[in-house]
């Protein structure tokens, strides 16, 4: 089978040197810009009304900046300032401005929008993942879901939470996580607070309180180490069992009505069972069906849970205490221990901090 695939020609185009790397400089031939190759690691299109207001600038003719792109093969042919480029050409950074160019061109089709252009020879995917990375640190901020997601390449645990999360049909957040530029209707979670519940849930074993998308999946690759790798997948799963079991993920239809799936709730929820030895033997979670049913009659509707479960800051502390007094309360001994070996704080104690 021959490829049946349209070279790409650059226009008014010369060969450059940038940072010791064969680039080639031109426009793009407004005929080829559907041609181009989307790699998934790139954010999804923006909202309608982002593209209409490029799409006007088109039609006005205005001078966009260059885009970037990666022929990922060394070949190219030449004749009269024209390149033809055949090894598949891929978007590095401009997909918003070459999505309303064509755009433009469907609406009018005596519009030829005027696209420079920086072409790289010879490059692979994670070359570009890494260019992309770079390059959007100064302009429309990527999504750390989208970090997230593109980690998985380089990051085992990343593949690993990944897989958990979009493959198996058994885990309780299947298809339910945003690894996306803006969430999906039936999400539940951003793979953001995927990534930092798990690392709070595992934060007594390694680093697992970073907030940056490198450092966060670096110290759960570190935990999931020490843990070992079925050990971890398993941990993650009881947890979202856990909390399915007591309050419901399944027949979530609106996440926003969801007290129990929002960030402060799970951090607070995962930092109790980090912080309590009664929930681990070694490096494995465990939590018994009379302490499930003791948290889903936590009172989840109260206002005050709820205000909680949507604030931030001190908020987290607060819900983490009064989940540790509700799974104490009725008790008069063995009460949750600390790590450290002393009683949570009580009542009084809390209030005079």
């Amino acid at each position: 089978m021959t490829d049946q695939r349209k070279p790409i020609r650059i226009i008014n185009a010369a060969l450059d040197e940038w940072e010791g790397d064969l680039v080639l400089r031109g426009s793009i031939a407004p005929e080829s810009l559907p041609d181009l190759d989307i790699a998934e690691y790139q954010r999804e299109v923006l909202s309608p009304a982002k593209i209409d207001r490029l799409k006007v600038a088109h039609l006005a003719r205005v001078r966009f900046p260059d885009v970037e792109l990666s022929n990922r093969g060394l070949s190219y042919k030449e004749r009269g300032g024209v390149f033809f480029l055949a090894d598949g050409v891929f978007v590095v950074d401009g997909q918003q401005r070459i999505v309303s160019a064509i755009q433009a061109m469907d609406e009018r089709p005596d519009v030829l929008p005027h696209l420079g252009a920086v072409i790289h020879f010879g490059h692979d995917e994670a070359w570009e993942r890494k260019r992309f990375e770079v390059l959007n640190l100064t302009q429309t901020k990527v999504s750390s879901n989208v970090t997230l997601r593109n980690l998985r390449h380089e990051v085992t645990v990343a593949q690993v939470i990944y897989r958990l999360s979009t493959a198996d049909k058994s885990f309780v957040l299947y298809g339910k996580v945003t690894y996306g530029q803006n969430p999906a209707k039936s999400d539940l979670l951003s793979a953001v607070m995927l990534f930092k519940t798990i690392g709070m849930l595992h934060s007594h074993i390694g680093p697992g309180r970073a907030n940056n998308a490198k450092e966060l999946t670096a110290g759960l690759e570190q935990i999931m180490t020490t843990t070992g790798r079925n050990t971890f997948i398993n941990n993650v799963r009881l947890f979202f069992e856990v909390i399915d079991d007591a309050w419901g993920v399944q027949r979530v239809a609106y996440r926003r009505t969801a007290a129990h799936l929002k960030a402060t709730f799970l951090t607070a929820l995962a930092r109790l069972f980090s912080e309590h030895e009664d929930f681990w033997a070694e490096e494995t979670l465990q939590v018994s069906a009379p302490i499930i049913r003791k948290l889903a009659k936590f009172p989840m509707d109260d206002p005050t849970v709820m205000a909680l479960a949507s604030s931030g800051g001190k908020a987290t502390d607060h819900l983490f205490h009064l989940l540790v007094e509700h799974v104490n309360s009725g008790k008069r001994t063995k009460h949750l221990k600390r790590r450290n070996g002393v009683v949570t704080v009580s009542d009084e104690e809390f209030e005079d901090e």
